[in-house]
């Protein structure tokens, strides 16, 4: 769950940040010949526009329209009571209420005098969002995410990246003791209670234990041995971190494992090593090794060969070379 209201550290992530951001999409657009595009957000897939704008809309969704020239608009199904709010914590000036979105894009378009428009990710939008639009008299062209996310190309992101990973593992090393002999609710809350006093604004804990693969927490006791696996979000950031509890040979043999695997190439990876791709939306996005590239960020998982409870895993960033772990 979200918690915290969205606050927007100038120190943190200046205005500049945005505005390269924005700039480096519209450079793709104009590519593309389009003269604008939509990017779709919700509580569940917020990170795109958050990364753009800064916003976030809860419970709630919105779209961010990027015109290859010009400010960018937001259309909004929050209520306008909140519209100085998001000016204060965004870069948006011009907000525009979202209670038919279909029929203010086509209005916004028919004052831009634009026939044709980019869409983010279209095969991504919730099926009534994608009806309507389609609905238009707009040609509306797919943007795979791909073309527009470059984290490895940004700096701030990497910053804020090493922010998140760093939280968590201070927390989870403090804590991750606690369990033995507790139930996995009492880990789960104490690991709650720190990371979201840390900062984090969402969390999800996963606890291996009695040869189960990770999973949310419960109200049985955890025995000696059992592993932890954080998802953690800190200001729309995503990161993975796994760590074990259990006699040092077990933990070091593991740790020795994943040590090997950042030396790889990040295409050549030991069975039981499982990979995630930290770039789009959610940290729980599982793909084959050989889909690996470099530049992208991805959290490494080595699984222990007899019991697939214990697992150690970190953030990192794939290059060329190898992997940089954050």
């Amino acid at each position: 769950m979200k918690r915290g209201l969205i606050v927007w550290d100038r120190n943190e992530v200046p205005p500049a940040i945005f505005h390269r951001r924005i700039d480096a999409f519209r450079r793709v657009l104009r590519h593309r010949g389009l003269p604008a595009c939509v990017v779709y957000s919700d509580l569940w897939r917020s990170n795109r526009v958050r990364s753009l704008q800064n916003f976030m809309p809860y419970f709630n969704r919105a779209l961010l329209v990027i015109p290859v020239e010009g400010p960018t608009t937001l259309i909004c199904g929050l209520s306008p009571r909140v519209y100085k709010w998001i000016q204060s914590v965004t870069p948006i000036v011009d907000i525009r209420p979202g209670r038919n979105f279909a029929a203010t894009l086509e209005s916004l378009a028919t004052e831009r005098e634009w026939n044709r428009m980019g869409v983010l990710d279209e095969a991504g939008l919730p099926f009534d969002m994608h009806a309507g639009l389609m609905n238009t008299h707009l040609e509306l062209i797919d943007v795979e995410a791909e073309a527009v996310a470059c984290p490895q190309f940004d700096s701030t992101e990497i910053a804020m990246r090493r922010k998140s990973v760093a939280m968590a593992r201070i927390v989870l090393q403090a804590e991750i003791g606690y369990g033995a002999g507790r139930t996995g609710y009492e880990l789960a809350g104490r690991l709650e209670h720190g990371l979201r006093r840390a900062g984090a604004e969402d969390l999800v804990v996963l606890i291996g234990h009695m040869g189960r693969t990770p999973r949310p927490a419960t109200g049985q006791n955890l025995e000696d041995e059992y592993s932890v696996s954080l998802a953690v979000e800190y200001r729309g950031h995503w990161t993975r971190i796994s760590r074990c509890h259990a006699p040092e040979a077990r933990t070091r043999a593991l740790t020795e494992r994943f040590a090997r695997t950042l030396n790889m190439k990040p295409v050549e990876f030991d069975p039981g090593v499982v990979v995630e791709n930290l770039s789009g939306e959610d940290p729980y996005t599982s793909v084959e090794p050989g889909a690996v590239h470099a530049g992208g960020l991805w959290a490494l998982h080595v699984v222990d060969d007899r019991s697939a409870h214990m697992v150690h895993g970190d953030t990192c960033l794939a290059t060329p070379d190898g992997w940089d772990l954050l």
